[in-house]
C-alpha cells in the first residue's frame, strides 16, 4: 500500500490508481491532552442560549460519506443528547453501539455543552459508529 500523493489520509495498493480508503484527520493525529473546562463552566449563565442546526460526518455501509443534520438543538445542548438524537433518527441501537463525535480534531465529552467546545450553527461534527458486546 502506498500513501496518495504522500497524504496519509488516502491509501492505494501499489500499482493500482484506486484509493483503498481515506482515514479521518482524527485517526491520524488524536492529540491526548487534558481540557479545563472549569472557566467556561463559570460563565454558563452569561452564554446566551440559542437554536442550532448541526452536520454530523460519516460514513455508511458501503465506506461514502454521508451527512445528517441534527435540527432543533441549542448550543447549550449536552453532547449524550445529540448522540441520543443521532441514534434515533438513524436508528442506532445504543445498546449494541457506541458513537464518538469530533470537532476541529477532539473528541466531545458525553456531559459538555455544545457551547464549551465553541460548537455554532452549521459546524461539521465528525462521527464514528463502533459495535459495543455488552454482557
Amino acid at each position: 500500500m502506498t500513501c496518495v500523493h504522500g497524504d496519509l489520509r488516502q491509501v492505494i495498493f501499489n500499482g493500482k490508481n484506486e484509493i483503498l480508503f481515506k482515514i479521518p484527520n482524527f485517526c491520524i493525529c488524536d492529540p491526548i491532552f487534558e481540557r479545563n473546562y472549569d472557566d467556561i463552566k463559570n460563565k454558563n449563565e452569561n452564554i446566551s442560549e440559542k437554536n442550532i442546526v448541526i452536520i454530523i460526518c460519516y460514513f455508511d455501509n458501503k465506506n461514502e460519506k454521508k451527512e445528517k443534520k441534527i435540527e432543533n438543538i441549542t448550543n447549550k445542548t449536552m453532547v449524550i443528547n445529540v448522540k441520543k438524537k443521532f441514534a434515533e433518527i438513524m436508528g442506532i441501537d445504543l445498546n449494541k453501539n457506541k458513537i464518538r463525535l469530533f470537532y476541529k480534531g477532539i473528541e466531545l465529552l458525553d456531559d459538555n455543552l455544545l457551547f464549551y467546545d465553541k460548537i455554532d450553527n452549521m459546524a461539521k461534527i465528525q462521527c464514528v459508529i463502533s459495535n459495543v458486546d455488552k454482557e
